[in-house]
């Protein structure tokens, strides 16, 4: 049987890999000096579906004018570490690369919580605009006779306003909605946070089933893409809402391999790129 203790030094060899490739300048690019608001989509958007965050990113330029997405990470997963020393270094990075953005907007309950850590700049979610602006396409699913419940990413235990923001959003697609016994501020987590399958994959496996066992149906809804990977079953089917707003395919990518992934993230620095430069 493999030890606590060397699961455990595995897991940190993996998080620091993760943080070197995710922070090299093929995977990453940086905001202009005359962009004022940013779109920091997060890496699992980015490692799933790259169409998707641009379809998001499309969405936002019809509402803003001088707005500029950047590929990167946000430098989370780092703490894992518990070096202060890396924690820092990944942090410089972030500040460097929303140059002098006075506005960030984010995608994913991570990053917008860790950014807000330690950027004095402006964060506010993309599920903020969604609500205030309006969805694409209202009452979507007004016809529908299937019925969702809504996982809270743990993340958001807290932000009681996100929590009535999604369910704005639900309401603006016509999605019919049952609450589980945990959801809001008592949501559960779903077995992910700080990198928990890495680090201790047996913890991991219990947090999820648990999760998946307390939820209200069997079609799930969240806005946390890896909650989404990591909530799928045999008898559970999770979307993110993302896609839910935005695509007619609302099928999540969680069968795609780590190559797969990483590569997703090198496809979205050229489309990035590209945007730029068009």
């Amino acid at each position: 049987m493999i030890s606590l203790d060397k699961l455990c030094n595995s897991g940190l060899l993996k998080v620091k890999t993760h943080q070197k490739l995710s922070f090299t300048k093929l995977l990453t690019t940086r905001a202009s000096d005359k962009s004022k608001i940013v779109f920091f989509p997060g890496c699992s958007l980015v490692d799933n579906n790259p169409s998707l965050v641009v379809k998001a990113y499309d969405y936002l330029k019809d509402i803003y004018n001088d707005i500029e997405m950047i590929a990167m990470c946000c430098g989370k997963p780092a703490q894992s570490t518990k070096n202060a020393k890396i924690i820092t270094k990944y942090q410089d990075e972030v500040i460097k690369g929303i140059n002098n953005a006075n506005t960030i907007i984010t995608a994913c309950p991570n990053c917008y919580n860790y950014l807000s850590n330690f950027l004095d700049t402006k964060i506010i979610t993309i599920w903020d605009i969604f609500c205030s602006a309006g969805v694409p396409i209202k009452d979507k699913f007004l016809e529908s006779n299937k019925v969702f419940t809504i996982h809270d990413p743990c993340p958001t235990k807290n932000n009681h306003k996100l929590h009535t923001t999604i369910r704005n959003i639900c309401s603006q697609l016509g999605l019919s909605i049952i609450e589980s016994k945990t959801s809001r501020q008592s949501t559960s987590c779903c077995g992910a946070i700080n990198m928990q399958k890495l680090f201790n994959p047996l913890l991991f496996s219990k947090i999820r089933q648990k999760r998946l066992d307390t939820l209200a149906c069997n079609l799930c809804i969240t806005y946390c893409q890896e909650c989404a990977n990591v909530l799928q079953d045999t008898t559970i089917k999770t979307y993110h809402l993302l896609d839910l707003i935005l695509t007619d395919m609302v099928d999540n990518c969680n069968d795609l391999s780590s190559l797969d992934k990483w590569f997703n993230r090198y496809k979205f620095k050229k489309i990035v790129v590209k945007l730029k430069d068009d």
